[in-house]
C-alpha cells in the first residue's frame, strides 16, 4: 500500500505535503519541511530524525516540607506568597518527586533547573544543592543519592526571575517511569554570599523527547 502527496493539517501539527511513502514496513511518516514524525504499527507516534525537548516542572509551594522548611514571602507587592530560602546561616530545604515522562528519550541526559528571583536589590552569589536518586526498575533498593552543587549570582534587581542551570544528569539505563527523588536545598555560608532571600517559583527537568507517549503502559515499545 502506498500514499502519495498527503496533504494534511492540524492533526500532529501543520505539515505541508508528503512525498511516496511505503507502507510495507507497518508505519506511516508525515514528514515534509515542518515535522518528522512517524506513526508506528504500535501506535506510537516516534520522531524518526531528531527529537524535541520537554519540561517538567513543579511548583515550589506544592513541594514536601520539613523542620527546615523556607518561610513564607510574599513577592513585591503582590499577595502571592512563595518559599523564600534564607540568606543568613540557615540550611533550608524542599522535597519532592517526579516521574520520567513516556516521551523521554530512555538514556539521554537530564538537564535540572531552578527558576528563582532575588527578595533585594543586593549582589551576591547563592549556591543552590539538589540531592537526588532515580529509581532504575521495580523492586531495587535505594541505597544512596547524588548531590548536585552549582553557584547563581542574584541579579541586583528584586523579583527579577534568574534561571539556574544544575549539572547535568548521565541518562545511562534511564527508562520512562523511572521516579526522580530530589530535595533543594541552600547553605548560606562560604560561597553563597548573597545575604536576603533567595525565593524559588519552580524546580524541574529539561528532557529529551522522541515520540508522543510509549506504546504499551511500563515500556517505551
Amino acid at each position: 500500500m502506498k500514499i502519495v502527496n498527503t496533504k494534511t493539517s492540524n492533526y500532529i501539527g501543520q505539515v505541508k505535503e508528503k512525498d511516496e511513502v511505503s507502507m510495507d514496513n507497518h508505519m506511516v511518516s508525515v514528514d515534509k519541511d515542518l515535522q518528522n514524525l512517524r506513526i508506528e504499527v504500535n501506535k506510537i507516534i516516534r520522531y524518526f530524525r531528531g527529537g524535541s525537548y520537554n519540561d517538567i516542572n513543579v511548583g515550589s509551594n506544592i513541594l514536601g516540607k520539613g523542620a527546615s522548611a523556607p518561610g513564607d514571602v510574599t513577592v513585591s507587592s503582590t499577595n502571592i506568597v512563595l518559599p523564600g530560602f534564607d540568606g543568613n546561616a540557615t540550611t533550608e530545604q524542599l522535597y519532592g518527586c517526579f516521574e520520567l515522562m513516556h516521551g523521554y528519550k530512555e538514556g539521554s541526559v537530564l538537564h535540572p533547573h531552578l527558576h528563582w528571583m532575588p527578595s533585594s536589590a543586593n549582589t551576591g552569589n547563592v549556591r543552590w544543592q539538589m540531592e537526588y536518586f532515580i529509581t532504575k526498575s521495580f523492586g531495587v533498593a535505594i541505597s544512596t543519592s547524588t548531590t548536585l552543587a552549582v553557584s547563581s549570582s542574584a541579579t541586583g534587581t528584586a523579583w527579577k526571575e534568574v534561571f539556574t542551570d544544575f549539572p547535568e544528569i548521565s541518562g545511562t539505563n534511564l527508562k520512562i517511569g523511572n521516579q526522580f527523588c530530589f530535595r533543594l536545598f541552600r547553605v548560606p555560608t562560604g560561597v553563597d554570599t548573597y545575604a536576603d532571600d533567595a525565593v524559588v517559583m519552580t524546580v524541574g527537568i529539561h528532557y529529551e523527547q522522541n515520540s508522543l507517549g510509549s506504546a504499551s503502559e511500563f515500556t517505551k515499545t
